[in-house]
């Protein structure tokens, strides 16, 4: 009996994974460095060093978060696609709110992008390839 052999990955899954394992080392990067910063710093920053504790260990952990859900898209989970895919809506909801309430702001154009980046990840996630690799695995 021949083994139904799974679909091959498509490149637009494969480019959001890459996005993804470049938010979760930025993350945790980012919760290190701060862990490392030096009270001095923390105190030009404004920052208290038990909230910087407690920052550098959240995005640390959403660092680690992520890279499971990198992880998981890379191998086709349904449910990693579906965390990804609700980020994703709610950060395009979201930028709709900010690009109204800021319209004719630099910070409105930044927001736009951010709203387009993520509706392309969504799409890049439910194309018909992507519907057919998820599927299969």
């Amino acid at each position: 009996m021949a083994a139904v052999r799974p679909t091959a990955r498509p490149g637009s899954v494969t480019v959001v994974v890459v996005l993804t394992w470049i938010v979760a080392f930025f993350s945790a990067l980012a919760g290190v460095i701060m862990l490392l910063a030096s009270d001095e710093v923390l105190a030009e920053a404004g920052i208290s060093a038990s909230n910087a504790a407690v920052y550098s260990w959240t995005e640390i952990a959403f660092g680690v978060i992520t890279a499971l859900v990198a992880i998981g898209l890379s191998n086709g989970n349904r449910f990693s696609r579906f965390l990804v895919t609700v980020l994703m809506a709610v950060r395009a909801a979201l930028t709709l709110w900010t690009v109204i309430s800021w319209w004719g702001t630099a910070g409105s154009w930044s927001a736009l992008v951010s709203g387009l980046f993520a509706i392309l990840v969504i799409s890049m996630l439910w194309n018909a390839r992507a519907n057919e690799f998820f599927r299969s695995t």
